[in-house]
């Protein structure tokens, strides 16, 4: 928050002197920089990892890597195609672009609504005493889950 609100308060300017020195004479302090923002993907990804539910819904997980990894290839490779015709040909003016998050996100969404509705109905034809046993057995996937009262 501090570099950017810096930023926009004393403009370009300031941006421009600060680049010049961590480039000059600052260099190893812009390379840690750089290796440290290059890590931090990674660490937020770890530790979403670790406070969400990823042994109660491991599928889900390895389904979203996969389903991810398939259409990025696929858009990519569209969009490399409309890229070629694009310099082949001036008069095609139609931009390619890759599959956007939101997509991903409700492809997601579907599939967990099938999997609640699948549980739901699968909850609801068995008795009082079979639900209690299948919540004691479920607990223990809970384990790190982070619940409404913790936030």
């Amino acid at each position: 928050m501090i570099p950017v609100g810096l930023a926009l308060t004393f403009g370009g300017g300031l941006v421009t002197k600060v680049v010049g020195v961590l480039n000059g004479s600052w260099k190893w302090l812009g390379d840690g920089l750089t290796v440290a923002g290059a890590v931090l993907p990674a660490v937020g990804f770890a530790i979403l990892l670790r406070y969400l539910p990823v042994k109660k819904h491991f599928p889900y997980l390895i389904l979203g890597f996969m389903i991810t990894t398939l259409f990025t290839v696929t858009f990519t490779d569209i969009q490399t195609l409309g890229t070629g015709l694009t310099a082949a040909s001036k008069a095609f003016t139609t931009s390619f672009n890759g599959l956007s998050m939101l997509a991903i996100a409700l492809i997601g969404f579907a599939l967990a609504a099938i999997s609640y509705k699948q549980s739901a109905s699968n909850n609801g034809g068995g008795s009082a005493g079979g639900t209690k046993a299948a919540v004691k057995q479920d607990s223990s996937a809970d384990e790190g889950e982070i619940t409404d009262d913790e936030l």
